[in-house]
């Protein structure tokens, strides 16, 4: 019978890094001490052969021991401060692939920046992928964003739960937001509107002008996303085609109040 007790610790040990397997097994190994291939069955509901193999996974990373006892195998648990001395090897080799990075990163942004002159256009379908133009904007290292576009477009394109947290992390990345809205459209959600505390400054466009899909404007990039309609978006590194959209907005910008 599973308490809530260890249910918890399941969860908790999930949390850890765990698979929830693992935690499954490990879990009955601490409470009940050495246990057969089959009494882990029982208690952690896996197959047999899945119990098994994640019995002898854990093994390997030193959270369970095993003795044979003629035919049958018995498991039980390490001290459970060997989750510490795992934690510990990890964070090892996490500093060191931080290192190795460091010192790769700037050959690869090299080679990825000198690759081609030719514009680089990536398509993205649905609203996972459409939130990666805008992961993609934090990371640009740009200090201000430039868009145009219907707010409705915005939010159906990519959520107003994920444009939410969005904005709360560029304000962390004190980045600026300043765009132009369609004639007579102003934002409800707060965080979409403009201030100083949302660090967005925001215009509407003149009479007549119409936008059914939304820019977004940073660094050598352009992004246009669509309607929920068509769900989609593109993203377009081109130095020639930033300078031109960066003309239209200026324009634009002027024109509007």
């Amino acid at each position: 019978m599973t308490t809530n007790t260890d249910t918890n610790i399941r969860t908790e040990l999930v949390h850890f890094g765990l698979t929830t397997k693992e935690a499954a097994v490990y879990e009955a190994c601490l409470q009940r001490g050495e246990m057969t291939v089959m009494d882990l069955t029982k208690l952690s509901r896996l197959s047999r052969s899945t119990a098994y193999f994640v019995a002898d996974e854990l093994v390997k990373k030193g959270l369970l021991r095993f003795v044979q006892r003629g035919a049958h195998r018995l498991y039980s648990a390490e001290d459970p401060r060997k989750l510490q001395q795992l934690l510990d090897q990890e964070k090892v080799w996490v500093a060191r692939r931080s290192r190795m990075l460091e010192s790769l990163l700037p050959t690869l942004q090299m080679r990825y920046s000198g690759a081609s002159n030719k514009p680089l256009v990536s398509y993205y379908v649905g609203k996972e992928e459409m939130q990666q133009i805008f992961e993609d904007a934090l990371l640009s290292g740009t200090k201000e964003l430039l868009f145009v576009g219907n707010i409705n477009v915005l939010r159906e394109a990519v959520s107003q739960k994920y444009l939410a947290s969005w904005n709360r992390r560029k304000i962390k990345a004190d980045i600026k937001t300043r765009g132009i809205w369609e004639q007579k459209e102003e934002p409800e959600d707060e965080f979409l509107k403009a201030s100083s505390e949302n660090m967005r400054e925001a215009r509407h466009a003149p009479t007549g002008f119409t936008s059914p899909t939304y820019t977004l404007m940073y660094g050598n990039k352009v992004a246009y996303l669509s309607s929920v309609v068509e769900a989609y978006g593109v993203l377009i590194e081109s130095k020639d085609l930033s300078v031109t959209m960066h003309s239209w907005f200026k324009e634009l910008w002027e024109r509007s109040k």
